[in-house]
């Protein structure tokens, strides 16, 4: 890998992929530091503490995981983008070169011929 891809490579730790990796691991942390529950009161409905602590982070960690996929999704797509964008001036620059080269050498050739046939 040269020095230029490596320079205009976007970083691999971007705020997204933090805020992602939050998502991920809250609830973990959550449900696994048990000292966090290990209680009875309050209770909600007749159901104590424990019970409806694990309950509600099924639902908060189902919409943790939601919005963890949509911003890494939305990163890709952008870094996709922006990669296409890359690419696609690199091309062009390199096609507008081509053919300048190409212009010239047929230029030159067809002073050579004329000047063969003098």
């Amino acid at each position: 890998m040269s020095e230029n891809e490596q320079s205009t490579r976007p970083p691999v730790v971007t705020p997204a992929r933090v805020i992602a990796a939050i998502c991920v691991v809250a609830p973990f942390i959550a449900v696994l530091y048990v000292t966090i529950y290990d209680r009875q009161k309050p209770e909600v409905a007749g159901f104590p503490f424990f019970f409806w602590w694990q309950l509600l982070w099924v639902a908060i960690t189902a919409g943790l995981m939601g919005l963890a996929y949509y911003v890494v999704r939305r990163e890709e797509l952008a870094r996709k983008a922006a990669t296409a964008a890359v690419e696609s001036a690199d091309i062009t620059t390199s096609e507008s070169t081509a053919g300048t080269a190409s212009t010239e050498s047929t230029e030159s050739s067809t002073d050579e011929e004329e000047g063969d046939s003098q």
